[in-house]
Order: structure tokens, then C-alpha cells, then sequence
């Protein structure tokens, strides 16, 4: 960030999805190097085991929006079924 704002810096400013940090090839390089080292191998389970049970979520959007089970269940072609959608969302 010591030079101007050339017009390179200005696109990638401007740009919709940035990058998460900006510099030459070998500072990119020696970031990933030395603060990105993940292990795709390790599985944080902590996750798991906190997150709320797949029936749980669904009775708890019954429960707001005063439905029965049955009614976030079955889909229904051509209808938009708001209740459905979010427990979809949650349970994913």
C-alpha cells in the first residue's frame, strides 16, 4: 500500500469479490506460507456436536410459524413455502 493507486488498485477495489490480502507474488506466496497451513484432513467436531438435532430445528419452525410437521415436510410444486425454505436452510 506504499505506491499509488494505480488503476490496477483501483480495479481490484472496485471489483465485487476482493482478494483477502494484496501484494507482490513472493508477499502473497509467504503469507499462505506462513499463516495458511490447514490440515483438510482435520474435521472440527465441535460442530457437530453443538449443533442442534435435524428435528429440533424443524419443530421450532412449526412451532413460529404455527404449523404442523406435515406442512414443512411436503413440498408443494409451484407455491413459495417460507416455513420450508428456512428449515431447509437451518438443517443444512
Amino acid at each position: 500500500m506504499s505506491e499509488e493507486n494505480t488503476d490496477k488498485v483501483l480495479n481490484i477495489f472496485e471489483s465485487k469479490k476482493l482478494p483477502s490480502f494484496i501484494g507482490s507474488e513472493n508477499f502473497v506466496e509467504w503469507v499462505k506460507n506462513n499463516f495458511y497451513k490447514i490440515d483438510s484432513s482435520k474435521e472440527i467436531i465441535e460442530t457437530k456436536s453443538l449443533a442442534p438435532a435435524k428435528e429440533e430445528l424443524i419443530q421450532v419452525v412449526c412451532n413460529y410459524f404455527d404449523l404442523e410437521k406435515d406442512d414443512i415436510l411436503i413440498p408443494r410444486r409451484g407455491t413459495f413455502n417460507e416455513p420450508r425454505n428456512i428449515a431447509i436452510y437451518l438443517v443444512r
